[in-house]
This record gives structure tokens, C-alpha cells and sequence, in this order.
């Protein structure tokens, strides 16, 4: 009996998700809460420890510095991301007949747009590109992320709008489908302000920084943060300063960029594809009942 009880455990979970999908919201808002109080522990207050271990055994000792990037947080998002592209591609599949030709049509732009979103969420396809176009118009080395021109953020900013762009219009041109539905519209809505905030702020972390001579948004607004957290006491501010060094060393971003671009970034981005697939999970049930 015991070896049953996952499985029970795995159906009522289902059972709940297919009568309230919004739990997956709520549980992406507590993980969120559960991982800064534990960064905080760790890193800050040496809870047991293990802040002392990290830095016996890592190069950067921070948790919050893997955990919002890696094993974690990044397949989070690919999960999350790859359930709304099942989802949409569900509608599109039991769209049947050529009433439902805009039901299909609908599912299936919004299947492509979120496989466009989770493939550069897996694979950073615009940072590669961009590397290599920059190194073409002699803009720096290639696969260097440092070097951000004109051009190369010219092309992430087009890079950007054409997936916005495909589920923009799915989004506007299929509104009869959700529309009649507050909660879809509402979901649908978060989940858009959440990625255009991420990636508005990921596009303008970087832009022109090497060409404008101002240091990237991002880094101002990491030395905000972290001065407040770890520069205020003289055992976090040493092993602060350290691991900047050692990331000086090795020409990466600073702690700075770094603790904007992970913990700021990345929570944005959970937090809005959990609200896509609230959505899409919400539409699909009403379409059902529709149907």
C-alpha cells in the first residue's frame, strides 16, 4: 500500500490542477518566498553553517548565485514552458471541422510562440547569434559576452519583437476565444506584463553599454541591492569583494549584474510563463465545456 501512495498523491495533484490551475501560480509564489528566505539563511546569516562551506568548496560562494539560474530555476521554467506549448497544441489538435478553424488556428500560433519562448529560454539561441553577428561587424570577439554594440542590440531587441510579435497576434486576432472569459484575460494579461518587464529589462540591461560608455542598467541596479545586503557587514563584504575579484579574474559580470540578472530576472520569467499556463490550462477547460 505504501508503494501506491505516490502514485494517489500524483491524482489528486492532477484532480486539483484540472479543477483550480491557479494553484500553480500560488506554488510558483511560495517556491519564490521559500528560495529568497533560504538564499538569505545561507548566504547572509551562515544558517548552519553552510555558508562557511560554500566558501571552502566554490569559486563563487553564493546559493542564490546557482539556484536561480541552475538545476533549478531554468527547468522550472522549461517545464512550465513546455506544458503551455502542450496545451495550446491540444486546442489546436481537438479543433476539429471548419467551425473550429479559428480555435485551430489560435492554438497553433500560440503553441509556436511559446516553442520559440522555451527554446530561447534552453538554449540562449539570441546570445549565440548575437555573439556572431557582432563579431562580423567587428563589434568584438565572438562568443564574448561583453560585446554589445549596435548591432548585436539592435538584433536582440528584433529577436524579441518577433516572438512577442507572434503571440501578440494570436493574442489580438483570436480574442474571441478567451475574451468572454475574465479569469483567461486576466492570466493571460499577468503572464505578458511579467515577460515584457523581464525582457524589457534584460534588452535594457545591456543595451549600448558598449558603445554609450554607461555602465548597464543592471549593474547600477545590483550595486543598490547588494550593498544593502552584503556590503553593510564586514564578514559578507569580504567574501563579496572576493568572489567579484575572482569573477574579474575569469572576464565575467560582476556580482552586481549578476545578482539582478538571476534573482530578479529569472523570478520574473517563473512567475509569468505559471501565469501562461494557468491560462492555457483555464481556455482549454472552457473550451471543452463549450465544445
Amino acid at each position: 500500500m505504501r508503494l501506491l501512495a505516490p502514485f494517489r498523491i500524483a491524482d489528486r495533484l492532477r484532480s486539483l490542477i484540472s479543477r483550480r490551475p491557479e494553484v500553480i501560480l500560488y506554488g510558483v509564489v511560495g517556491f519564490l518566498i521559500a528560495s529568497y528566505g533560504v538564499a538569505y539563511a545561507i548566504d547572509i546569516q551562515n544558517a548552519f553553517g553552510l555558508r562557511d562551506l560554500l566558501v571552502q568548496t566554490l569559486r563563487v560562494p553564493y546559493f542564490w548565485f546557482y539556484w536561480f539560474q541552475a538545476p533549478v530555476e531554468n527547468p522550472l521554467q522549461w517545464l512550465l514552458l513546455g506544458s503551455v506549448v502542450i496545451v495550446f497544441a491540444m486546442i489546436a489538435g481537438g479543433a476539429r471541422g471548419e467551425a473550429r478553424r479559428s480555435e485551430r488556428r489560435f492554438g497553433l500560433f500560440m503553441a509556436i510562440g511559446f516553442l520559440l519562448m522555451l527554446l530561447e529560454d534552453a538554449g540562449d539561441v539570441r546570445h549565440v547569434y548575437r555573439t556572431i553577428i557582432e563579431a562580423f561587424f567587428g563589434g568584438g570577439s565572438y562568443a564574448i559576452e561583453e560585446t554589445y554594440g549596435v548591432v548585436g542590440t539592435l538584433f536582440e531587441l528584433s529577436y524579441f519583437a518577433i516572438i512577442a510579435g507572434v503571440i501578440s497576434f494570436a493574442l489580438f486576432r483570436y480574442r474571441a476565444i478567451y475574451w468572454g472569459d475574465v479569469t483567461v484575460r486576466r492570466y493571460f494579461a499577468g503572464g505578458f506584463v511579467l515577460y515584457a518587464v523581464a525582457v524589457g529589462s534584460s534588452w535594457l540591461g545591456n543595451a549600448f553599454r558598449a558603445v554609450t560608455g554607461f555602465r548597464d542598467v543592471y549593474t547600477v541596479a545590483g550595486e543598490w541591492a547588494t550593498a544593502r545586503l552584503f556590503l553593510a557587514r564586514s564578514d559578507t563584504r569580504e567574501i563579496f569583494e572576493r568572489s567579484n575579484a575572482t569573477l574579474r579574474d575569469s572576464g565575467m559580470h560582476p556580482l552586481e549584474f549578476a545578482f539582478v540578472d538571476r534573482v530578479y530576472e529569472e523570478s520574473l520569467e517563473l512567475l509569468g510563463a505559471a501565469s501562461f499556463l494557468v491560462a492555457a490550462l483555464v481556455l482549454y477547460r472552457v473550451i471543452q465545456e463549450r465544445r
